[in-house]
């Protein structure tokens, strides 16, 4: 409990320093959805740390292997060997510049994300469909970016056994604080 609460500090307090003082990145999720011998399978990852430059439209997502869980069944989804914790990065360029402007309710962009791994050295792209929803007149904005992986090229050692395609779902929101 006491990693946890110093890993929201940090997280918190590198938000708060790392991007535009204006804006905050918040409430961020991954959700994966698979299938194996034709029963579906959904994990949650809400230990997401997400960073978005706001100048830049950098964007980097971090994701630890462990921390999965079966919203439903509470079960993690880990790998064979549990002791083994590895680190995902989706790293990507979004147009912040668009998206900051906003006067449509929704606005729908195609983006493409490196999927990087070090410990499996992996970098693979993986292209998104990114929706960003602006609800009411203020500059509350609702990321969601929906893409696929396909086992047979990503070999991540978690989704050994289940079906070929992976789906991702990575869900943030961002307000501007003034």
């Amino acid at each position: 409990m006491k990693t946890f609460l110093t890993l929201a500090l940090i997280f918190v307090f590198s938000f708060t320093f790392s991007q535009e003082s204006h804006y905050l990145t918040i409430k961020a999720a991954l959700k994966v959805t698979t299938t194996k011998g034709g029963r579906q399978f959904n994990w949650e990852n809400k230990n997401l740390a997400i960073r978005l430059d706001y100048k830049t439209g950098n964007f980097i997502a971090r994701i630890n292997s462990n921390d999965f869980t079966d919203p439903e069944a509470g079960e993690n989804n880990t790998e064979p060997d549990a002791k083994v914790e590895r680190t995902y990065v989706f790293q990507g360029i979004l147009p912040v510049r668009q998206l900051i402007n906003q006067k449509s309710i929704t606005q729908n962009h195609t983006v493409e994300m490196q999927l990087i791994c070090d410990d499996l050295m992996l970098n693979e792209p993986v292209q998104f469909q990114m929706s960003v929803t602006k609800p009411g007149a203020g500059n509350y904005r609702i990321f969601t970016l929906s893409g696929k992986l396909y086992n047979d090229e990503v070999n991540i050692p978690a989704f050994k056994g289940y079906d070929n395609e992976i789906n991702l779902f990575i869900i943030f929101n961002a307000i501007n604080s003034n």
